[in-house]
């Protein structure tokens, strides 16, 4: 526990201004969270009771503790395929809380499957372009 959040181990060989960064954020601030599928998701809530529904393409603010609790419990609708934000089918809506959190860094964005990504994709004609 560090400054009254609970940081994964695997987190803790992260730069200071990173962990300095985390150290700051109010575990009761409510974060904004993005669904980016066509499809409502669920998920059982870690720091309380209950669960949240995510509408398809929707959003829904929750606090900063329960973020952190899914990506430390690496929910795969956060943290995405490698762990580190990939192809995740929920995107937090704060650069601060990525970058805490290890699924994004300041010279590296998180990786994620947009609608305007997808409409450039879907424009290339060849498949070198790729």
């Amino acid at each position: 526990m560090v400054g009254g959040l609970i940081l994964s181990p695997f987190k803790l060989g992260i730069k200071g201004d990173v962990l300095r960064m985390a150290q700051e954020l109010n575990p009761d601030k409510k974060i904004e969270i993005k669904n980016l599928c066509g499809w409502d998701l669920y998920f059982g809530l870690i720091e309380t009771n209950g669960s949240v529904r995510l509408p398809a393409n929707g959003v829904r603010r929750i606090p900063f503790a329960e973020i952190q609790a899914q990506v430390n419990d690496q929910n795969v609708m956060f943290v995405g395929d490698d762990g580190e934000g990939t192809h995740a089918r929920i995107y937090i809506n704060d650069k601060d809380v990525r970058i805490a959190l290890g699924l994004e860094e300041e010279n590296r964005q998180q990786q994620v499957l947009t609608e305007e990504v997808a409409k450039t994709i879907f424009k290339y004609k060849q498949q070198k372009t790729f």
